[in-house]
């Protein structure tokens, strides 16, 4: 169901509503840079930006380093997403892709599309099944995020003031609890490390301009999944994730093209 899909965006959505209602130990300055971004989050239906990432597959004995660069576009009320961009995998050519992801019932449905010569780009669909959790549903709400914050006192901790885009930004760091991101992605069973998120934080007016994580273990765990792995067989070494957002409420539809 589309509930299962927003577990995995639900476990950053958290990252950022620790940012911004976690006031203790802060200095009157950034306790109201807090306010500013809570309120953000709080009006936030749709974001773009700009998505990079090095990341390092296994596939057997061959491994690669692709790197990625792509537009982003969200929905998420609708949990919807467009990725729209290049792939480098350190050949003189660069390999342009579309990216798309949609709640389909309990499945999420992913749809590819890469360039075929003299047809334009090409699509491919598949479903992807996501987990049934049996645990207790995962509240994405303030009070769910303070009683998280209220049991583990260092989850978020400040960083330098740097600029960013042209910005003046406060960096917080935000460390989320691997049996809690476990939890909420229906993964009852599994042993995770904690997940480690960086925020930078516009000073001016609250909203969060660039988001950067590590997230190869996360998506090992869903590839790893019953009747999922004879469809993945790689191993995701390494995928740290950067995120320049460059526009909030902007994107009002998401088309998704059929398959060819």
């Amino acid at each position: 169901m589309k509930k299962n899909y927003k577990r995995l965006l639900a476990v950053l959505l958290c990252a950022v509503m620790c940012i911004s209602l976690c006031a203790c130990g802060t200095d009157i300055g950034t306790l109201l840079l807090l306010r500013k971004t809570a309120k953000v989050v709080e009006t936030t239906e749709s974001v773009e930006g700009v998505l990079q990432c090095e990341t390092e597959l296994g596939m057997g004995m061959l491994s690669v380093k692709p790197a990625v660069t792509s537009k982003l576009q969200a929905i998420v009320k609708d949990a919807k997403m467009k990725l729209d961009g290049e792939i480098d995998i350190g050949t003189s050519d660069k390999q342009s892709f579309e990216l798309y992801f949609e709640p389909k019932g309990q499945n999420v449905e992913v749809t590819f599309g890469y360039p075929k010569e003299g047809k334009g780009m090409q699509y491919l669909k598949r479903e992807v099944k996501i987990p049934e959790s049996k645990a207790e549903e995962f509240k994405l709400d303030k009070k769910g995020v303070l009683e998280l914050l209220d049991k583990n006192s260092g989850i978020l901790t400040k960083g330098d003031r740097e600029e960013i885009n042209g910005l003046k930004a406060r960096k917080l760091i935000v460390t989320l609890p691997g049996d809690m991101i476990a939890v909420a992605l229906g993964i009852e069973s599994a042993t995770m490390s904690n997940l480690v998120v960086n925020a930078w934080i516009n000073e001016s007016n609250g909203q969060i301009v660039r988001v950067s994580t590590e997230i190869g273990e996360l998506l090992n765990m869903f590839l790893k999944q019953e009747d999922q792995e004879s469809a993945f067989n790689i191993e995701l070494k390494s995928f740290p994730v950067s995120i320049d957002i460059t526009g909030y409420n902007t994107v009002k539809e998401i088309e998704i093209p059929e398959a060819d």
